[in-house]
């Protein structure tokens, strides 16, 4: 796992909202965090909730595309309009061509950064 970072945004691995408050606190467990605005716990610096063990508290980062969906209306930063597909696993996001959804084409293209509409 990765070193945890101020200014990044993280979950537990049971879907929690995680605010990381501080990442240099003394000792074994250095990351100190508030959990769905109302628990404060701490992680070990690459966000476990034990060392060395996996845990359903560990933290995860969110990824920029996470909480998008299949057939989301999504643009592009040119401002074309799309339905979202899916990220593969470089972190690209794909996209359906020409304004269809999944259930209208099976054809996807890459059309760079994109926004939800």
């Amino acid at each position: 796992m990765n070193k945890i970072e101020m200014g990044k945004q993280y979950r537990d691995s049971n879907g929690g909202n995680i605010e990381i408050l501080s990442t240099s606190k003394n000792g074994p467990y250095p990351v100190v965090a508030m959990i769905n605005g109302d628990s404060i716990c701490v992680y070990a610096a690459d966000g476990r909730f034990f060392r060395g063990k996996t845990n359903d508290n560990d933290l995860i980062e969110v990824g920029r595309y996470d909480d998008f969906k299949e057939d989301d209306p999504v643009k592009n930063v040119s401002g074309g309009r799309y339905h979202f597909s899916h990220v593969d696993s470089a972190g690209t996001p794909f996209m359906f061509a020409q304004g269809k959804t999944s259930w209208t084409t099976s054809s996807k293209i890459y059309v760079g950064d994109v926004t939800k509409c």
